[in-house]
């Protein structure tokens, strides 16, 4: 099955939702229907006479779902009118003098006609709702653009109404249809999308469509404005009229065969999902969504764990209440996201999709897939599960990173730029798949992420910012960053915890930088807390990095001397025997001659490193603990 075949079937299967807005501004289109923006609204009497107009100023109010024919719903400089809300040009008979040219004069008029058309053939059919019966009326007076100047007074409202491009909708204001409102109408909708269809078996033959098997009335005109970063982007685009691309293999349209219904339905229900639930990059789309389903809450968790997976912001689930208290209940990411995976339910097909407009008429497909709901938990859990543990204010947590954090931790320089958005959204779709399919993130990544954070000292200094965090505190992040994902690649084999039986020699060296650095950092702590020094300065284990990856035990020896001269007599005892017990502890760990030769480390000299320091922050912790409770005592 394709997922134009699954795009159909999810508007089968949430009818009810078609025309039903409930509290949002979309809706799942009707068939034979779009969604515009539009700026003036017009109410007419009961009678079919002008009443009055004003702007629509809100953008959530200009969105109006309109009827549309399929040649109307594709225009660009084609005449091709909607049936009921258009342009000033189409509905006003009285706009030519304010075109301009006589050749523009000319086109306004044949809009102009072309819509009056459309409209008195919709009312004068046997069913034709009494308001649509209204609008044709009034526009056949030609009065629209005279009425509308009349009382829109505001000179900028006056140059929208003469260019002829502000959209226009309907009202009736009579008593009887005070609570009517025509774009939110089903019935009206429902009457429209009769008409169309009998319209259209009238006028052709219905051949099979491919998508379906069923016969319908064909068409090679699928819909754009499927997502809302791409206006003109079409799912099916194919407009190659000598034949080129197809020779030999197809004759016309042959190579399409899509048929109208099915095309309405699997792009209504695309723009739908994307309004709902798809998570936008730039000028890419990443959507999941169940098959087979009208619940909203499994679509609902679904898209927060998508996003949280991306950037870490989950929403709350609507069975979830306030606290009662008021007081937020802090809970990690990963922990987060977890809840959000649980809630999936099981042995369920999913719908995974990436979209981007590849030109400004195309949509791509990036990728597809439809997997089991329990493959798919099973992957994102490995994520969740192959991070790194650190220490915060409140403990040791385990820290996994968000999609985002990867890539700004790979390609983020100062504030970005078009060119790393372009980046970004490469590299989303690099990491979703491999995510989503359990495969190892990409050695480009990686390699990327390791090359930044061997250089710490460029990201020094508090005009390196990123978010709510500068300077070495980045740095900090993104060593974790890079830390969990060598866990993942090798499927957590790393652990999340310092290994003290590792005998892997970029390992066991990180380690020792760990330990060096942290005797420096608590040495220069106890400065300041005793007003010796208030300066916070970089350490020397850190500024002699890329030296010491590069040549590690020359650079080691350098760091421990520097240390123990400097910064170790200034500690008391008992820390004194405790860093020495661990730095003796690490260097048994080496396994022949490996500590005698200046071989470059791997990138696990910073998995050894970050596990090392939050192991000694733990012991410290503890060790203050412990001497609180023997005070009490």
């Amino acid at each position: 099955m394709t997922v134009f075949n699954e795009l159909v079937k999810t508007f089968d299967d949430n009818q009810a939702k078609v025309g039903d807005f409930g509290e949002s501004t979309y809706t799942l289109l009707p068939l034979y229907h779009v969604s515009v923006n539009v700026q003036i609204e017009i109410t007419l009497t009961g009678q079919g006479k002008f009443s009055t107009a004003g702007i629509i100023r809100e953008k959530p109010e200009q969105l109006t779902v309109i009827p549309a024919t399929v040649e109307a719903a594709n225009r660009s400089v084609n005449v091709a009118p909607f049936p009921l809300e258009d342009k000033i040009k189409y509905v006003a008979g009285d706009f030519s003098p304010y075109a301009g040219s006589a050749s523009k004069v000319k086109r306004a008029k044949e809009c102009y006609a072309a819509y009056l058309k459309l409209i008195q053939n919709w009312a004068n059919s046997s069913d034709a709702p009494t308001f649509i019966k209204l609008v044709a009326k009034y526009i056949q007076e030609e009065t629209v653009v005279a009425d509308l100047l009349k009382v829109l007074t505001d000179e900028k409202d006056q140059k929208l109404v003469k260019t002829g491009e502000a959209f226009v909708r309907f009202k009736d204001n009579s008593p009887e249809n005070a609570d009517f409102v025509p774009w939110r109408d089903k019935g009206l909708f429902k009457s429209w999308e009769t008409h169309y269809l009998t319209s259209l078996k009238d006028g052709q033959e219905n051949t099979v469509d491919y998508i379906t098997g069923e016969l319908q009335p064909e068409t090679n005109l699928v819909e754009k404005n499927v997502s809302p970063v791409t206006s003109g982007a079409k799912l099916i685009s194919a407009n190659d009229k000598s034949g080129f691309s197809y020779r030999g293999t197809f004759l016309d349209n042959e190579f399409q065969h899509v048929g109208l219904v099915s095309s309405q339905k699997m792009t209504h229900a695309l723009k739908w999902l994307i309004q709902r639930q798809g998570i936008i990059v730039d000028t890419r789309v990443f959507l999941i969504w169940a098959s087979g389903t009208r619940n909203n809450n499994r679509n609902s968790y679904l898209n927060n764990a998508l996003n949280g997976l991306i950037s870490g912001l989950i929403k709350s689930s609507s069975e979830e209440t306030e606290d009662k208290t008021g007081k937020a209940v802090q809970q990690s990411y990963r922990d987060a996201l977890f809840g959000q995976i649980k809630e999936i339910s099981d042995n369920q097909k999913l719908n995974v999709l990436f979209l981007d407009a590849a030109t400004t008429g195309r949509m791509a497909m990036t990728y597809y897939d439809l997997m089991d709901s329990n493959q798919l938990k099973t992957n994102l859990n490995q994520w969740r599960h192959c991070g790194i543990n650190i220490r915060k204010y409140e403990g040791t947590v385990p820290f996994t990173p968000t999609l985002n954090q990867v890539i700004n931790a790979a390609y983020l320089i100062g504030t970005g730029g078009q060119r790393f958005q372009t980046i970004r959204r490469h590299a989303m779709t690099q990491l979703l798949t491999a995510v989503i399919q359990a495969k190892p993130v990409s050695m480009e990544i990686t390699r990327t992420i390791l090359q930044r954070i061997s250089r710490p000292m460029a990201y020094s200094g508090n005009d390196v910012q990123r978010g709510a965090l500068r300077g070495l505190q980045i740095w900090q992040q993104d060593v974790r960053t890079y830390c969990a994902l060598i866990n993942y690649n090798v499927k957590g084999k790393l652990g999340m915890s310092l290994n003290q039986a590792s005998h892997d020699r970029s390992y066991v060296f990180g380690r020792l930088l760990a330990i060096s650095d942290q005797v420096e950092r608590k040495a220069l702590s106890e400065n300041r807390a005793s007003g010796t020094s208030s300066k916070e300065r970089v350490t020397t284990a850190i500024r002699f990095l890329p030296s010491f990856l590069e040549r590690p035990t020359t650079t080691n020896k350098r760091i421990w001397a520097a240390v123990m001269n400097s910064y170790f007599p200034k500690l008391h005892s008992g820390l004194q025997e405790i860093y020495m017990r661990h730095w003796q502890e690490a260097n048994e760990q080496f396994e022949d001659d490996a500590m005698n030769t200046d071989k470059p480390l791997s990138g696990l000299a910073f998995k050894g490193f970050m596990d090392e320091r939050t192991y000694l922050i733990e012991k410290a912790v503890a060790g203050k603990a412990k001497k609180g409770e023997d005070k009490n005592e």
